[in-house]
C-alpha cells in the first residue's frame, strides 16, 4: 500500500489528473451501487420500481428516494473521489489540508464580502442566462441542439421532483442534497483539486481557473446556461486563487444554491419562473461586476506570479 501511495504521489499532473478522474469514477460507482442496492430495505420499494420513481413526485416517500439517491451518489462522487485522491496522491499533507485557511481572518472577511458580491451578480446572471438561450445553434447542428436539449430537460424534470417541497422536512431536506453537498463536494473536487492541477499543466494561474471554470459548468450539463455557469465558476475560481480558502468558496457556493432554492420554494412557480427584474438593478449588478473585472486586471501579475506557488 505504501509503495502504491509513493508510485501515485510522484505522478506528474497529467497523470494526478487522470487519477482524480479514476478516484472520483470509482467511488461514485461503489456509493451508487450502496445507495441502489438499499432502497429496499430503507423505503421498501423494489428495483423494478426505481426507474417510475425518477419523474413521480406524486408522494413524499418517491421524493424521498430521489433525494436518498442523489445525495448519495454526490456524496460517492465528490467528497469520496477527493479523499481517496487525497490518501494516495498527497502524501505529504493531510487528507484535509485543503481545508486549513492560511488566514482565518482573512478568509472570514472573504466568506462575508463574496457572498455580498454574489448575491449582487445574481441579476446580471439571471440576464446572461436569457443571453444565452437566446443564440441559435447553426441548422447543421440542429441535431446536437435537439439532444442537448432532451438531455437539459431530463435533467429539469429530475429537479422539479427534488423541489416538489411541502413541508419543513422537505425543505430541509432539499437545502442539504441540493446546497450543503455540492458546495461541498463540488468545491473540494474543481477548486480544491482541479484546479491547482490544471494551472500547473498550463503554468499559469488563470489557465487553472479559466479551464476548470469550464469543466465545471459543462459537468452541469445545462447546455443552454453554460455562460452564466462559467461566469460563477470564473468567480468562484478567482477568489479560491486569492484566498485560498475552501471554507470561502464553500460558503459562497452554498449561498448561491440556497438563494435559488429559497427563491423557487417561495414564489411556488417552479424552476423556470422568470421574474421581472427592473433595469436599474441590471444596471447596478453590472457596475459590480465591471469593478470586480476592473481590480483583477490591475491585480493580474500578482495573481500570476505568487499564486503559482501557492498550490
Amino acid at each position: 500500500m505504501n509503495n502504491l501511495r509513493e508510485v501515485i504521489t510522484d505522478l506528474t499532473p497529467g497523470g494526478k489528473l487522470v487519477y482524480l478522474l479514476l478516484a472520483c469514477m470509482l467511488s461514485w460507482l461503489i456509493a451508487t451501487l450502496f445507495v441502489f442496492s438499499t432502497v429496499p430495505v430503507f423505503f421498501g420499494y423494489s428495483f423494478s420500481q426505481i426507474p417510475n420513481l425518477i419523474t413521480d413526485a406524486s408522494s413524499a416517500s418517491s421524493r424521498y428516494v430521489m433525494m436518498y439517491l442523489q445525495g448519495g451518489s454526490s456524496l460517492g462522487l465528490f467528497v469520496g473521489g477527493a479523499i481517496i485522491y487525497g490518501y494516495f496522491a498527497e502524501t505529504y499533507q493531510s487528507v484535509w489540508y485543503n481545508w486549513s485557511s492560511q488566514d482565518p481572518t482573512f478568509s472570514t472577511w472573504g466568506t462575508f464580502l463574496g457572498i455580498i458580491v454574489l448575491l449582487g451578480m445574481l441579476p446580471m446572471v439571471s440576464f446572461l442566462e436569457q443571453v444565452n438561450q437566446s443564440v441559435p445553434f447553426p441548422e447543421f447542428m440542429s441535431g446536437i441542439s435537439n439532444a442537448l436539449q432532451q438531455r437539459q430537460d431530463v435533467l429539469t424534470e429530475q429537479l422539479e421532483v427534488l423541489l416538489h417541497i411541502e413541508s419543513a422536512a422537505d425543505f430541509l431536506l432539499a437545502t442539504v442534497v441540493l446546497a450543503v453537498i455540492p458546495a461541498v463536494g463540488e468545491e473540494w473536487i474543481f477548486r480544491g483539486k482541479l484546479q491547482g492541477l490544471l494551472q500547473r499543466l498550463s503554468g499559469s494561474a488563470h489557465g487553472g481557473v479559466w479551464i476548470t471554470s469550464f469543466l465545471f459548468a459543462i459537468f452541469h450539463q445545462q447546455f443552454f446556461a453554460v455562460l452564466p455557469m462559467m461566469f460563477l465558476a470564473l468567480f468562484l475560481g478567482y477568489v479560491y486563487a486569492y484566498t485560498r480558502s475552501l471554507w470561502t468558496v464553500v460558503a459562497i457556493h452554498f449561498a448561491n444554491n440556497f438563494t435559488s432554492l429559497v427563491f423557487v420554494y417561495l414564489n411556488g412557480e417552479g424552476i423556470n419562473y422568470e421574474p421581472d427584474i427592473p433595469s436599474w438593478i441590471y444596471l447596478a449588478s453590472g457596475s459590480l461586476i465591471t469593478g470586480m473585472v476592473t481590480l483583477l486586471i490591475f491585480h493580474w501579475r500578482k495573481l500570476g506570479v505568487y499564486g503559482l506557488r501557492k498550490y
